[in-house]
Parts: structure tokens; sequence; C-alpha cells
């Protein structure tokens, strides 16, 4: 379990921020993004999840995925705000690959936890749009 994100999560994660608008540098972009693709995230998974295992996989990813970023998997980020704010406050150029790391490793915990198949069900159910370039990533 100590593998890091696979590249098609990486490449998942790159395209939904890019689609909630974290294209460019400026960190305050890459944090608005962030918490609209775990809003979006949370409203898709909690009714399968619960609310508290949202908060954890958010927390575990942090910790899994984001360890040289000193103090993200320690804080208490549980939830959209305390994540946007957190992006926010990182040097711009760190902002994107922060965020980048964190959801490829939500997105590659989900699938161990329900499979793969349903995780690319569930992110296509709320980016429609996923499904065109994801038949070319397989």
């Amino acid at each position: 379990m100590s593998e890091g994100p696979t590249s098609a999560h990486l490449e998942w994660a790159r395209r939904v921020l890019a689609q909630e608008g974290a294209s460019g540098e400026p960190s305050d972009r890459v944090g608005a993004a962030a918490e609209s693709v775990y809003q979006k995230l949370d409203a898709a998974l909690t009714p399968i999840l619960g609310a508290i295992s949202m908060r954890l996989l958010l927390q575990r990813s942090a910790k899994l995925s984001l360890g040289e970023f000193e103090g993200f998997a320690e804080s208490a980020v549980v939830g959209s705000k305390q994540l946007r704010d957190h992006l926010q406050a990182l040097p711009d150029s760190a902002a994107a690959q922060v965020a980048e790391a964190l959801f490829a490793g939500m997105l590659t915990l989900l699938a161990r936890l329900i499979g793969e198949r349903l995780t690319l069900q569930i992110l296509r159910s709320v980016w429609p749009s996923l499904h065109e370039r994801t038949e070319t990533t397989k």
C-alpha cells in the first residue's frame, strides 16, 4: 500500500483540477479549484462512503502523497475550505503540484477501496467531459 498514485490517477487529477479552473500558477486559482474538486467529490462520494470517510480519505491522501510538504498531513485539514486556505498559502509554483498529488492520492486510495471501474464511473458522473479523453489513456 506504499505505492504512490498511478499515472492514470495523476492525469485524472490534473484534468479535473483544470476543468475547475486550476490552469496556470497563481495559488489562489489552484486553491479555489481544489476546493471545488473536493466539494464535488464529497457530494458524489458521501452517500457511498459517509462524511467521516471522506475526511479520512483526504487526510490519508495528504499523509501518503504530501509527506515532503511539512505541516499539511498533520494540520487540521478536514474539508474544502481548509484545503483551499492551505494551497493559497503555498508559493504559486508548489500549489498545483500539491493539489495534483493530493487528488491523485485520493483517487488511488478510492480505487483500492471501491475499484478502478467505479472510481472512473464516479469521476465521469461529476465531470462528463472526462469521458472523451479517458478512453485514450487506457
